[in-house]
């Protein structure tokens, strides 16, 4: 945990500013909640980025939209796995 914490210190600062954390019982809820907040976001911006990459309109066809859609969205679920934090219950 001590490394998640190390790399998330400036996510971790924000969320103390804004004061979010309320005390040291919920301190891990609110830091996963803040991790994933981010590792959502950054999720997104990949997808929207290779689907923005990899998709010539108009398309041949429906399939090889959903092909691509369908990889763009693999790709995004490994980047939110990657920086999520704590996420047992897939609230993210």
């Amino acid at each position: 945990m001590s490394l998640r914490v190390g790399d998330s210190g400036g996510n971790l600062h924000k969320c103390i500013n804004k004061e979010t954390i309320p005390c040291l019982k919920n301190e891990v809820t609110t830091l996963a909640q803040c991790e994933n907040s981010a590792a959502l976001q950054k999720a997104a911006d990949n997808y929207s980025e290779q689907m923005a990459q990899r998709v010539q309109f108009p398309t041949d066809t429906l399939q090889e939209l959903l092909e691509v859609h369908t990889a763009c969205e693999r790709e995004a679920i490994t980047v939110f796995m990657e920086h999520s934090f704590k996420d047992d219950k897939q609230e993210f």
